[in-house]
């Protein structure tokens, strides 16, 4: 969807980590770079506004080994357009 149409999320980057541990990844690595990239990436009032929370979606153990990607994003729960990235 484009960021000129209203929405609640905002894929912030995606980070390929093949060949690694799944749950390394899910519980230790996504979380510590998911929270690099997101200081990184979003704008400064974005980060700083508490309507805004930052988490991360990751496949299922069992489809791991075929799609070893994690997506860190943005959400809010009112609809907002435009990008939250600098």
């Amino acid at each position: 969807m484009p960021c000129t149409d209203p929405h609640t999320a905002q894929v912030v980057t995606k980070l390929g980590y093949a060949g690694q541990d799944y749950t390394d990844v899910v519980d230790t690595r996504a979380p510590e770079d998911c929270a690099r990239e997101t200081q990184a990436l979003l704008r400064p009032e974005v980060l700083a506004d508490p309507a805004y929370a930052f988490g991360q979606i990751h496949p299922t153990l069992p489809s791991w080994p075929r799609s070893a990607t994690v997506a860190c994003i943005v959400v809010t729960g009112t609809p907002t357009t435009g990008s939250s990235l600098v």
